[in-house]
């Protein structure tokens, strides 16, 4: 149901401007969405730079562990990609990679 706006004397609402409201909202929304999305981005690109510095050389670009390296450590180096690790919640992963950082 559409609403009615009344016109007041000062002429700055009238039902004919309510699409002119409706077409601002979505262009904030969609601002706030870019900006959303580029912090997202920004950060997943950050996490990428991480990860290529402190966590490939043990489980590889793709996630695959290096078995061979985790044989040498004597260390349970996990495959991002098993389904163990895919359940983790954020805090046990946080916990999994603060105790790497430790060794």
């Amino acid at each position: 149901m559409r609403q009615k706006f009344d016109v007041t004397e000062s002429g700055h609402t009238s039902d004919e401007d309510f699409p002119r409201y409706r077409r601002g909202f979505a262009v904030l929304k969609l601002g706030v969405a870019t900006s959303v999305t580029m912090a997202l981005a920004a950060d997943i690109k950050a996490g990428e730079a991480v990860y290529q510095k402190a966590c490939k050389s043990c489980h590889g670009a793709d996630g695959t562990a290096n078995l061979s390296l985790a044989k040498m450590l004597k260390a349970d180096i996990k495959d991002r990609k098993s389904p163990e690790v895919q359940s983790m919640s954020v805090a046990d992963i946080k916990k999994a990679v603060t105790r790497a950082k430790a060794r």
